[in-house]
């Protein structure tokens, strides 16, 4: 349609956190169904769940040459080489004519629209979610404060970008080009502590909607209570979204990493504790179905390869038993055999008889 807003999410992860994107993209689509869906699968692994459309991109999309892409992964674990390829993605959909591009780590899932951080992108350029959008009230110990000053001040599992975001996709690609290490000897912390230059430096907007971005070291701030299908942050602000951080792999065997069990105890109150647990629990459940999905259709690709290979074998077999000189019979069996091998596996070179 001639106008319509154009609008792309996109993720990346290894084949390890398959099921995490899967899990993602499908939530963001089930309450955004006009969104286009991208995935950066960095070990090329390949990616397919029933009834949702990906867009799988190669890696390779993102260099301008191999020497580059080699350079960044000899240089960077995985986390870091992850983050690093971010502005590269960004600024690869963007340039594909959306109005906006919105990242999302692959441990996040959706809950309601997006609208809001892809309209603050459009018209500013830039949306960041901070860590918190309040003082802590975590008690004497403010090493939630300290934390936010070593690893940015905004959460890099969002940053939705719209037209006029190509300057700062530039800097920040150049700039996590070379310093997206996260060693604690070091000022920078992946692509994340960049972030905090982006107001300074760039046209950006903080998107202070508390729906946006939930996580453990922001669950005093945000009581989460369920209404009818709907969930609810501070009474009146729907849930647009989850950061499962530093849980999601370890909520596929139904435990809670030690990042979210120490905000459980205290200062949460006990309804505010349940609403929490109940959110984790269905998003365990959820991830356990596509973890099983998941390991079907390897299961299945897996027995087609080897099928692929056994009917390989069979066609070979057959045409050394039509070239050794056979009798006119058996060698237009072992002929029969070769062209019905070949039809199955899709190759058209057959010896004539």
């Amino acid at each position: 349609m001639l106008g319509a807003v154009m609008r792309a999410l996109c993720t990346i992860s290894d084949s390890g956190y398959a099921a995490q994107s899967i899990l993602l993209l499908s939530s963001a689509k089930q309450h955004n169904p006009d969104l286009e869906l991208f995935y950066v699968c960095i070990d090329g692994g390949q990616v397919s769940y029933p009834n949702l459309e990906i867009n799988q991109l190669p890696l390779e999309f993102l260099f301008e040459n191999f020497e580059e892409l080699a350079f960044l992964k000899e240089k960077y674990d995985v986390i870091e080489f992850s983050t690093s390829i971010k502005p590269r993605l960004l600024k690869f959909l963007i340039k594909r004519n959306f109005n906006s591009v919105m990242y999302l780590d692959p441990d996040i899932s959706v809950y309601s629209s997006l609208n809001a951080g892809f309209e603050i992108a459009e018209t500013h350029g830039i949306a960041l979610t901070p860590h918190r959008l309040s003082p802590s009230r975590m008690g004497a110990d403010e090493s939630l404060e300290l934390n936010f000053l070593s690893y940015g001040v905004f959460n890099l599992g969002f940053v939705a970008v719209g037209q006029d975001s190509l300057g700062a996709l530039n800097w920040w690609e150049k700039k996590t080009t070379h310093f997206s290490d996260r060693k604690p000897f070091l000022p920078q912390f992946t692509d994340q502590k960049w972030a905090n230059l982006f107001p300074a430096y760039f046209e950006t907007s903080i998107v202070r909607h508390p729906g946006y971005n939930v996580a453990p070291w922001n669950l005093d701030e945000r009581n989460i209570h369920f209404r009818d299908k709907l969930v609810m942050v501070n009474e009146k602000w729907p849930l647009v979204f989850v950061h499962y951080s530093q849980s999601s792999n370890k909520l596929t065997n139904g435990n809670l990493s030690v990042l979210w069990q120490e905000f459980f105890p205290k200062p949460l109150s006990e309804s505010e504790r349940k609403s929490v647990l109940r959110l984790i629990g269905e998003y365990n459940y959820r991830l356990s179905v596509i973890n099983k999905l998941l390991r079907v259709e390897l299961q299945k690709k897996s027995q087609q390869n080897s099928a692929y290979l056994s009917l390989h074998r069979f066609r070979s077999f057959a045409i050394i038993g039509f070239k050794v000189g056979l009798q006119k019979d058996a060698k237009r069996l072992c002929h029969k055999l070769i062209l019905l091998a070949s039809k199955i596996i899709k190759i058209n070179r057959t010896p004539k008889l």
